[in-house]
């Protein structure tokens, strides 16, 4: 008997631990669109800011980002295309979405901002800005 609430304990236990993890995995990730334009978004230290925005590079235009507060946020990687086209390879003129990861690295403020334009082009306005207030706790 004893060894059996003692097997029972370490489930209990196990599945307490699983549950934890698993709850922690889901908010390791903050995820915004541009319905979060202009919004401010608070973040833990270690936390990744994920930010999806439509994109369409068969026309000339990507998103670039101009501010991410370096001492706050780390851009990780590249920004990630995928076309909303499911078709291979999908047809030329799909748009889709262009993601970007950034890391909260340390407390502080920091302004946020990627604007979509052609890169070539000097002396021309963004088609669009999109920015975010992010504070890091």
């Amino acid at each position: 008997m004893l060894k059996g609430l003692q097997y029972l304990g370490k489930v209990v236990v196990l599945l307490a631990v699983s549950l934890l993890a698993a709850g922690c995995g889901s908010a390791q990730e903050v995820r915004v669109g541009a319905g979060d334009n202009g919004e401010l978004v608070e973040l833990e230290v270690g936390q990744t800011l994920v930010v999806t925005l439509a994109s369409n590079p068969s026309t000339g235009y990507s998103w670039q980002v101009v501010k991410a507060g370096a001492s706050v946020l780390e851009q990780q990687g590249e920004a990630e295309y995928e076309s909303s086209d499911t078709r291979d390879p999908p047809p030329p003129g799909s748009g889709g979405t262009e993601t970007f990861r950034f890391e909260a690295k340390s407390a502080g403020q920091a302004e946020l901002e990627l604007v979509y334009h052609r890169p070539w082009e000097e002396d021309v306005e963004p088609l669009e800005t999109f920015t975010l207030q992010v504070k890091v706790r």
